[in-house]
């Protein structure tokens, strides 16, 4: 098993269809930010994006800078992990949002420079 360094902030975030949820404000990101680990879920159809940008994103006109995506199923509740740490430039925040999903969560862990 390999060991992960958890971050010093966590967000734990729940989003609904069609609604964007910040999880990091880009002007707490002064000087860069690493997710370090990062879980996303979702309940239903649909798709649930982790995106980044200076600002909040609108989703559906680009370009829209995608983390992290998981697709859902009408019957079950279905996740994800992202694999491996995510570096993002100083000024870029983290928007949770979800298509044709009941509901939607992020569980995270980030570090700020």
């Amino acid at each position: 098993m390999t060991i992960v360094k958890y971050g010093r902030y966590v967000a734990n975030m729940s989003g609904t269809m069609n609604n964007m949820v910040q999880v990091v404000d880009p002007s707490s990101n002064e000087a860069g930010a690493v997710v370090r680990t990062l879980n996303m879920s979702i309940n239903g159809s649909g798709s649930v994006w982790l995106l980044t940008g200076p600002t909040a994103p609108i989703f559906g006109t680009g370009p829209n800078h995608v983390v992290f995506r998981v697709n859902g199923n009408s019957s079950m509740l279905t996740g994800g992990t992202l694999p491996y740490e995510v570096e993002l430039p100083s000024g870029y925040g983290l928007w949770l949002y979800a298509s044709a999903a009941q509901s939607s969560g992020v569980n995270m862990s980030y570090d700020l420079y």
